[in-house]
């Protein structure tokens, strides 16, 4: 964000969001003058490891009209609690 921010021309204003992550976890590291969540580190997507899912889950981002955005990042709308989401490893047998 601050190499970004360093870089833009004077005057110039955005409205910057940040995503990063693959620890295996969500959260909201961040959040702009508005509080929508500005700094995302979103490693959930498909949880770890086998056998039980550390946490699954997504974010969701929302563009709005007037050139900013709207997120949704650490609600159990996005987030299933950790330990609820189980999956079963199949292996081929060739």
């Amino acid at each position: 964000r601050d190499v970004f921010e360093a870089a833009l021309p004077a005057g110039r204003e955005v409205k910057i969001l940040c995503s990063y992550g693959h620890v295996h976890s969500q959260a909201c590291e961040g959040r702009d003058a508005q509080g929508n969540c500005d700094t995302i580190l979103s490693g959930g997507g498909g949880g770890c490891c086998f056998p039980e899912v550390s946490q699954a889950g997504f974010a969701a981002v929302h563009l709005t009209d007037d050139g900013g955005f709207r997120s949704v990042v650490d609600t159990p709308d996005v987030i299933r609690p950790p330990g609820t989401c189980r999956f079963t490893r199949r292996l081929n047998d060739v």
